[in-house]
């Protein structure tokens, strides 16, 4: 089927003298065999991998920040940035908020851990947009990684299947912690005080709000999506830059209501204009193209089944060759002037077809302009990718549906 052509030297083995059968039940078994030996091979190496996690004694290649490499490929203190992990601990005892210690660290100048890795040596970091500034959830990751006070945790993700790529995250209870397995540099009483003191701050969970332009509004500067602010007037703020006073998306902020009539009233516009062109009203002959389609295919069948029943009188002898010939030639003349206007016909009916398409999301756009008079989720969805904002109050847009490009 793939035209592929396969040649097993060990086995004497090659398909083009099989005509696509298998080689035989002999060469079936075999790779049957070496199937299931892939698969037990791979499960006694994952066996083998999970023993060694049980001792502590498999190591992932990539250490916590804080961590290094040592001898016997152990984990050791790295020491300028297990400074930097103390600090954060300290910042957080001492009653500072996560942002709070985000623009302190950014004022100090202190590199984020991405950065301090590239600075030592390390790839495979992308910190094109980290700006010194460190993440948010970057600071949550470490005042609540458990490495920090020694405990050695491995096996969280597994793969859903044998062979492939993709990994799910397991139930906590299932994964390995070793307690005491290396040099802890947060003790455990200022571990477990953190812990309490977040839990103290966390308020009762509240039903989450889904709103139309959810994770869409983006900071045109930085480029870091910006947070929506709940208050009596929502709005969305850069909080990325909020600890750098000369970036230029400094205290950057939207009002979502603003956003979302100026963001409507764009695209009733835009639908209005798409909906007036003239070439969403020509589309009035695509049935009758798909009628003619039709029958161009029946007449090309026609024609083939014409030809085989000139062949069958051929081999009757109810005909002469030279007939057979003769008649041969006007069926394959008509059938490339069929075939030729069937390859017409059908492009211009793909065509018809993308403006019919085009014309009925216009029109499904419009009832929802005119049913909900604003912006919603279904308008969102459908038309809206990214929202850049920028500082002068410019707004660009980077829409779903090409036509309002």
């Amino acid at each position: 089927m793939f035209k592929v052509r396969f040649i097993s030297i060990n086995d004497n083995f090659d398909t083009i003298n099989y005509n696509g059968d298998t080689g035989g039940m002999e060469f079936a078994f075999k790779n049957l065999i070496n199937e299931y030996y892939s698969i037990d091979l791979s499960r006694k190496s994952k066996t083998a991998k999970y023993s060694k996690m049980r001792k502590g004694e498999y190591q992932s290649k990539i250490c916590r920040f804080g961590y290094k490499k040592g001898k016997n490929n152990r984990l050791e203190i790295d020491d300028e940035a297990a400074k930097v992990v103390k600090m954060i601990f300290q910042m957080v005892l001492d009653g500072k908020s996560i942002p709070q210690i985000a623009q302190c660290l950014y004022e100090k100048n202190i590199p984020t851990p991405g950065e301090y890795k590239i600075n030592k040596g390390g790839s495979g970091y992308d910190i094109s947009r980290s700006g010194g500034i460190w993440s948010l959830s970057t600071i949550t990751r470490i005042i609540t990684d458990e490495h920090y006070i020694g405990t050695y945790i491995m096996g969280k993700t597994t793969l859903k299947e044998i062979g492939g790529h993709r990994s799910r995250t397991k139930d906590e209870s299932e994964w390995i912690k070793i307690p005491d397995h290396h040099p802890a540099i947060i003790s455990k009483e200022d571990f477990e005080k953190v812990q309490k003191m977040r839990k103290a701050l966390k308020c009762e969970k509240k039903k989450t709000h889904i709103y139309p332009l959810k994770s869409k509004v983006i900071c045109g500067c930085c480029n870091h999506t910006m947070n929506r602010k709940p208050m009596k007037s929502p709005v969305f703020i850069c909080r990325h830059s909020s600890s750098d006073k000369n970036a230029p998306c400094y205290k950057l902020e939207i009002k979502e209501k603003e956003l979302h009539n100026l963001l409507f009233d764009i695209i009733s516009k835009q639908a209005a204009v798409l909906l007036n062109t003239d070439s969403m009203n020509d589309i009035k002959d695509y049935d009758k193209n798909i009628q003619e389609k039709l029958n161009y295919e029946n007449l090309i069948q026609e024609c083939y089944k014409s030809k085989r029943r000139l062949y069958e009188q051929l081999l009757l002898k109810e005909i002469s060759l030279e007939k057979y010939n003769e008649l041969k030639s006007e069926y394959d003349n008509k059938l490339n002037n069929l075939k030729s206007s069937l390859a017409d016909i059908s492009l211009k009916t793909e065509l018809l077809k993308k403006e019919k398409e085009k014309e009925t999301t216009l029109h499904d756009i419009s009832d929802v302009i005119s049913n909900e008079g604003t912006l919603n989720k279904t308008l969102s969805d459908l038309l809206i990718d990214k929202v850049f904002v920028y500082p002068d109050n410019r707004v660009e847009i980077a829409w779903k549906v090409q036509e309002f490009n």
